[in-house]
């Protein structure tokens, strides 16, 4: 049972009120006080959102029902909810959406649907909800995106799609999202990417496709993110970077390529990443870096090389970088698998070290494996 005790005056207002349900619920409560402006119903065992279940609380803004047992929503369950913005739907067993199971929230603004078993989007879910700004279906079972399958959310701003089991992604699929800002896909299946697959997302500055099963980077890829500026591809399977795989984001501040399976960095592969300034390469496979291989990347401050097998750095690789330049070339003493330095080989290196040019990322100097420390290292008379 609610008692009265659980409708409180909101802060700073006598008009609004703050229900909190009480435990044990398999549906909505009846004598909710209409004056109510929030509501908290979580972590009960409501199946069902039947129609009509919030009459005349048109006053609503917030209502949580994250950690029920929610599997089916009635047509016209919110349509009196006319002043809702933000809606949590997290935590519940919904499997599948469509066009009629947002009809009457046309003020809402955050929607989480996060942990539901949603397998299935149907064509116009979203089209009732045109100020959506953040929208959260991570953690579900979706494993494709069709084509237009988010238009209708032209004001969304934040799509969070990670840990589902997406296979493909089609071209278009992100169509109808001129305003999106951030989006989340990490943690999926996503072996490749269609060419222009992204080009309706000129507004977004980052996007995350970390701890997926990619291989390859096709040219083209990443055609239209021309406000991007970090782009995550951590943990994948990718073993080698194009030329000019990367040319459509000039405005990437930020890449991240580390703990994949790269053997080989092709010249220019990083020609366009002209605002470039962090570019992450640990733990990949890299024995060789060519004279070319960071070609273009005027403005980079910040490289990162540690845990590839790397044994010696050319001056002519990192000639046309700015200064000064950190680097990371080992994780450090005794923390696992590293570049096998051959020191010996690295006196431009020190050379620049002691004039300041090049600068040790968090202090970590390249651990040597034909010296006991980088400190022994001798270059009189080599330069």
């Amino acid at each position: 049972m609610v008692t009265l005790l659980d409708a409180v005056p909101r802060r700073g207002s006598v008009l609004a009120y703050y229900y909190t349900c009480s435990e044990g619920l398999t549906s909505v409560p009846s004598d909710i006080p209409f004056r109510t402006g929030e509501i908290k119903c979580g972590k009960n065992s409501i199946k069902t959102i039947s129609a009509f279940a919030f009459f005349n609380l048109s006053r609503l803004v917030h209502l949580d029902l994250s950690s029920n047992n929610i599997t089916d929503i009635e047509v016209n369950a919110w349509n009196t909810l006319k002043n809702l913005q933000d809606l949590k739907l997290s935590r519940n067993s919904l499997t599948r959406l469509d066009a009629s199971t947002w009809r009457g929230l046309a003020s809402l603004q955050n929607l989480g649907l996060q942990r539901n078993n949603i397998t299935r989007i149907e064509t116009n879910t979203w089209k009732e909800l045109a100020n959506l700004t953040h929208l959260d279906l991570s953690g579900n079972h979706i494993t494709a995106l069709a084509s237009d399958i988010f238009a209708g959310l032209e004001s969304c701003q934040t799509l969070l799609l990670d840990r589902n089991v997406i296979k493909l992604v089609e071209t278009g699929a992100f169509r109808g999202l001129p305003s999106l800002r951030r989006l989340g896909l990490s943690h999926n299946l996503n072996t490749r990417l269609q060419t222009y697959v992204f080009a309706e997302l000129k507004s977004c500055s980052r996007l995350y496709l970390n701890k997926n099963a990619l291989r390859v980077i096709e040219n083209k890829a990443f055609a239209g993110l021309s406000d991007l500026m970090t782009l995550y591809l951590s943990h994948n399977l990718i073993t080698t970077t194009k030329a000019r795989g990367f040319a459509d984001l000039s405005s990437c501040a930020s890449l991240n390529l580390d703990n994949n399976n790269i053997t080989k960095i092709h010249d220019n592969s990083f020609l366009g990443l002209t605002k470039l300034r962090w570019l992450d390469l640990a733990n990949n496979s890299l024995s060789h870096l060519r004279a070319a291989a960071f070609s273009g990347l005027e403005n980079l401050k910040t490289l990162l090389l540690k845990g590839n097998i790397l044994t010696t750095l050319s001056f002519e690789t990192f000639v046309s970088l700015p200064r000064p330049l950190f680097l990371l070339l080992s994780h450090g003493a005794n923390k696992g698998p590293d570049n096998p330095w051959k020191c010996c080989t690295l006196c431009w290196y020190q050379q620049e070290e002691h004039n300041d040019d090049i600068k040790y990322f968090r202090m970590n100097k390249p651990v040597c494996s034909d010296l006991k420390d980088w400190n022994d290292l001798n270059c009189a008379g080599k330069l």
